[in-house]
């Protein structure tokens, strides 16, 4: 199905004719624009809309993806942390942010964050994934295989996770064998 993108637009448009306070046509005129690539645009649409409701997790979470990418990293990751304040029931929030907080080298903060989501979502195994990828940069090789290995169980199809299994396991038989020589 093909996005109607200018249709979305004069929709919210009118609905902000109507009311300039409507914080969800702010919201989404700012989806259409991040949708659109046009992250500056987004970005000062879902501010309006964040100051018309800024209670709202959602909103909190939608900001920090536009600042982080356009980016904007650290940015992003108070406002993301500002939407986990809010909601911190909110996984998709605390997923960003972890992955964030990965990519700022901040691992312990991801670990932390990702073992959080995986109490609460144990069968998504993009979650799992990702918190063995973050314990294996700790160093935590058992647990690094072991989510992999859970990451697998619970998607067997995709490839992305055996290949983890195999590269670990690979680089723990190299490192065994140059120890024992």
């Amino acid at each position: 199905m093909k996005e109607d993108f200018e249709s979305a637009l004069t929709a919210y448009r009118k609905a902000l004719a109507l009311n300039g306070r409507h914080y969800t046509a702010w919201y989404g005129i700012g989806h259409v624009y991040l949708k659109q690539e046009k992250y500056g645009l987004a970005e000062q649409h879902f501010r309006v809309a964040l100051s018309l409701h800024p209670e709202s997790s959602s909103l909190c979470y939608h900001l920090g993806c536009c600042l982080t990418l356009q980016g904007r990293k650290e940015e992003g990751l108070e406002i993301l942390n500002d939407a986990v304040r809010l909601d911190p029931s909110n996984p998709i929030a605390r997923f960003e942010r972890a992955k964030i907080l990965t990519g700022l080298n901040q691992l312990r903060e991801a670990y932390e964050d990702l073992s959080i989501l995986v109490d609460e979502l144990p069968k998504e195994s993009a979650v799992v994934f990702e918190l063995g990828n973050v314990a294996l940069q700790l160093g935590m090789r058992e647990v690094a295989l072991s989510c992999f290995s859970d990451a697998v169980d619970l998607d067997p199809k995709e490839k992305m996770y055996k290949t983890a299994i195999e590269e670990l396991e690979l680089r723990n038989e190299k490192e065994s064998a140059s120890a024992s020589v």
